[in-house]
C-alpha cells in the first residue's frame, strides 16, 4: 500500500487523513467514557435531546424531580428572568449533528443501548461526525485549488493544513466541537462563490 501512495495526489492526503484520524479515535475511545458531548459540544447539542426526546424546546422537564441528572448533562443552562432555561448557544451546529443524531438513535434501538442521547451511540456519532465534515470541507478546498495550481500544491497545502495546524485536535480530542464545520461552510461558500463569478448564473 506504501509504495502505490502518492503524496502528490490531494485525493491520497484525504485518504492518510482519515486513516490517522479513525486509528487515533478507536484507539482514544472518548465515546466510552462519554466524554464527547461535554462543554460546548453540550450547549450545542442540547437541542436534538430536548426535542427529540422530551419534546421540551423551553427545557423546563429539567425541572422535574426524575431529570435532576440531566441537568449536567447538559452543562446547567442559565435560567432567564420568567425562570425558563436557556440554551447558551443558537442551533446551527444542532443541525449539522442531525443526521447522526438519528443515525445513532436507530442504531442504539437496535442493540438496546439506552435512547436518551448520551449514550454510547450518540457519543460515536458525534465524534466522527466532526471527521466527516472536514472530510468534506478538504474535497470542496481540493475542487477550489484547482482551478489556480497543480495537484503537487494543493497536497502539499493539505498536508500543511491536516499535518501542521490545529485541525487533528479538533477531530481527535476535540471532535464534536464547531471547527471541522465551520472549515466546510467556508470552503464550499468559497467554492461555490467562485463558481458563481466564473458563470453568473
Amino acid at each position: 500500500i506504501l509504495q502505490r501512495f502518492n503524496p502528490a495526489k490531494p485525493t491520497n492526503i484525504i485518504g492518510l487523513t482519515i486513516i490517522v484520524v479513525v486509528w487515533v479515535n478507536f484507539n482514544m475511545v472518548r465515546w466510552q467514557k462519554k466524554d464527547v458531548i461535554d462543554h460546548d459540544v453540550a450547549f450545542y447539542y442540547s437541542y436534538l435531546p430536548s426535542v427529540f426526546y422530551h419534546h421540551d424546546i423551553s427545557q423546563q422537564f429539567l425541572n422535574r424531580p426524575e431529570n435532576n441528572h440531566l441537568i449536567a448533562l447538559f452543562e446547567y443552562p442559565p435560567k432567564a428572568p420568567n425562570g425558563n432555561y436557556v440554551f447558551k448557544s443558537t442551533m446551527g451546529m444542532s443541525i449539522t449533528y442531525l443526521p447522526f443524531f438519528i443515525a445513532a438513535h436507530y442504531y442504539a434501538k437496535i442493540v438496546g443501548e439506552p435512547l436518551d442521547g448520551y449514550s454510547e451511540p450518540f457519543q460515536f456519532a458525534i465524534q466522527f461526525s466532526s471527521l466527516f465534515y472536514f472530510v468534506m470541507g478538504l474535497f470542496f478546498l481540493i475542487r477550489l485549488l484547482r482551478s489556480y495550481f497543480p495537484d503537487s500544491i494543493i497536497s502539499l497545502s493539505l498536508s500543511i493544513l491536516v499535518f501542521g495546524t490545529n485541525a487533528l485536535y479538533y477531530l481527535i480530542f476535540g471532535a464534536g466541537m464547531s471547527h471541522a464545520v465551520d472549515f466546510f461552510l467556508v470552503s464550499s461558500f468559497l467554492y461555490y462563490s467562485i463558481q458563481w463569478h466564473k458563470q453568473g448564473s
